[in-house]
């Protein structure tokens, strides 16, 4: 039979592990979705807002080229490039448009991409006598267009975004004005910002990033071709790209967002170089193009707010499922411990009936009278020998006082006994019982307290009438044998007394025959000897 039960639990508790699986599931699921979806929005907010940052710092610098390029001194200037007074003119003219605009570089350029003059003509990096004809922005102005370009300055080695704009008279381009900006500070108003912002050129290579080792890295692999192009026009420098490592993507909703997951180094040192290992950090990704620019600028929010709301919820859903099996738990647990106490208690009683029927047998059967006494002391049973003793029957006398026992003498010394019973000092107490005819008998009295009757006592009754008649009996052979040995000794004194007398008669006759003795003896001698000779 235990063989047939082993299965159906193994299932019972397969179908119960994976219902719970299901319950702690569908919240987390639940969770997830809440949570990207607040990502998503705030990821959303943010690229609106970076982008419109981005446009606005650009936009505050694109009319500089043309408005720099309608002065008539770099027209001049093209036109006699060798002219050092006006050289030295056009060179401070920059350098305060430069300071006053807030630029990084403001320089003029011939038709062959040769600077002329620029606004850090004092610095020992200056543009001036520098080519850029190899440069897309110089191109494009030379062709008549505003020119856009974002690359690593040759020179400088710093980012920047170009605007350059041609330099013309009277329909024939001389020269090219170009206006550098610095992207740095593009990253540090954004660096504490929530997620990552990145923003990439038209080939996908990351430029600006709020990650510094992400910059000049591809969210792609790049083709040779587009390689070879950048490093043509050394857009940046001697750095060529490498992909960022980014591992998968998935579309989310309406395809703005994207999971993302990307390898990343965990510690770089200041040469850009890996120090530690690489782990996977996982993504929200969005994306908005910047035409204007040719940018595309990007959010990359970390899905680890996800996470944690996904273990949240899994955590809450595994608190109420632990909270809702303790209260079964509970319940079963009670219900068995109910059921348990009750066995208990029937067991106990059983037991207790037990006891009290062996106790009962003990008690009639022994030879002491029993009478237990309750807190208000009055009696609540005898047994037979103490029926016997006092001539009640136990059911006609519970419920009376229990000094109605006790001859009235007696009953103050019993009170107090059963106040304070087991005393140290002994509570054993010869008292005289008092019988239903109203005959008293000499009792021993001992009061002990009952261990687990609620304060109840327990009188244990001797009747010591026999033992009171031996005791007198022996009390009046003691006082016989008293008398006798008066008597005798009485006797005794007497005849001494004559004995004494009569010594004493006889030491005076003796006495006197001494003395008589001693009154002749000196007459006797003379007489022996004769008469004495004359002299």
């Amino acid at each position: 039979m235990p063989q047939d039960r082993r299965p159906s639990r193994y299932a019972l508790v397969l179908a119960l592990l994976l219902i719970a699986a299901l319950t702690i599931w569908q919240p987390v699921w639940w969770a997830r979705d809440n949570a990207l979806e607040s990502l998503h929005e705030a990821a959303r907010q943010n690229l609106e807002l970076y982008t419109a940052y981005i446009d606005g710092e650009l936009a505050k610098y694109e009319y500089l080229p043309a408005v720099l390029s309608t002065q008539y001194e770099l027209v001049r200037l093209l036109r006699e490039p060798r002219n050092p007074y006006l050289l030295q003119r056009i060179n401070r003219f920059l350098q305060l448009a430069n300071e006053v605009a807030g630029a990084s570089d403001i320089y003029l350029m011939d038709r062959d991409g040769l600077t002329l003059a620029a606004s850090n003509w004092q610095h020992t990096r200056t543009f001036v006598g520098k080519n850029f004809s190899f440069r897309p922005y110089f191109t494009e102005a030379l062709a008549g267009k505003l020119g856009r370009y974002y690359a690593l300055g040759t020179t400088s080695l710093q980012r920047g975004y170009y605007f350059s704009y041609p330099v013309h008279e009277e329909g024939e381009v001389l020269g090219v004005v170009a206006v550098k900006l610095s992207i740095a500070p593009v990253e540090f108003e954004w660096a504490d910002a929530l997620g990552e912002f990145l923003v990439t050129d038209p080939d996908g290579v990351i430029f600006i990033s709020t990650r510094p080792e992400w910059k000049y890295r591809s969210l792609a692999p790049l083709s040779a071709e587009t390689l070879s192009r950048i490093r043509t026009s050394r857009r940046y420098a001697d750095v060529e790209p490498t992909p960022l490592g980014m591992l998968d993507s998935q579309p989310r909703g309406d395809g703005a967002s994207t999971l993302v997951r990307v390898s990343q180094a965990t510690a770089y040192n200041s040469f850009g170089d890996l120090t530690e290992g690489v782990e996977e950090a996982g993504y929200l990704m969005r994306s908005s193009p910047m035409p204007a620019a040719g940018w595309t600028v990007h959010t990359l929010t970390s899905l680890d707010p996800v996470a944690m709301q996904m273990r949240r919820a899994a955590l809450l859903t595994v608190v109420v499922l632990a909270a809702l099996f303790s209260v079964m738990l509970f319940l079963v647990q009670r219900q068995a411990t109910r059921r348990q106490r009750q066995r208990f208690e029937q067991q106990a009683k059983i037991a207790l009936e037990t006891n009290e029927a062996r106790i009962r047998a003990i008690i009639d059967g022994t030879r002491a009278g029993l009478v237990t006494i309750d807190v208000q002391g009055r009696i609540d049973s005898f047994n037979p020998t103490a029926e016997s003793l006092f001539g009640h029957r136990s059911a006609h006398f519970t419920g009376r006082p229990f000094l109605d026992l006790v001859k009235a003498d007696h009953r103050p010394a019993c009170a107090e006994q059963i106040r304070t019973p087991g005393r140290a000092d002994g509570n054993m107490r010869e008292v005289r019982g008092l019988r239903a005819d109203g005959s008293t008998f000499p009792m021993e009295l001992t009061l002990d307290p009952l261990p687990v009757a609620g304060g109840k006592l327990i009188a244990t009754i001797h009747d010591i009438s026999e033992l009171k008649e031996q005791e007198a009996a022996l009390q009046r052979a003691h006082d016989e044998l008293e008398r006798r040995v008066l008597e005798r000794t009485a006797d005794l004194v007497a005849t001494n007394t004559r004995l004494v007398r009569e010594i004493g008669e006889h030491r005076e006759t003796a006495e006197t025959l001494r003395r008589t003795q001693a009154e002749l003896s000196p007459a006797g001698t003379l007489a022996a000897r004769g008469p004495t000779p004359a002299g």
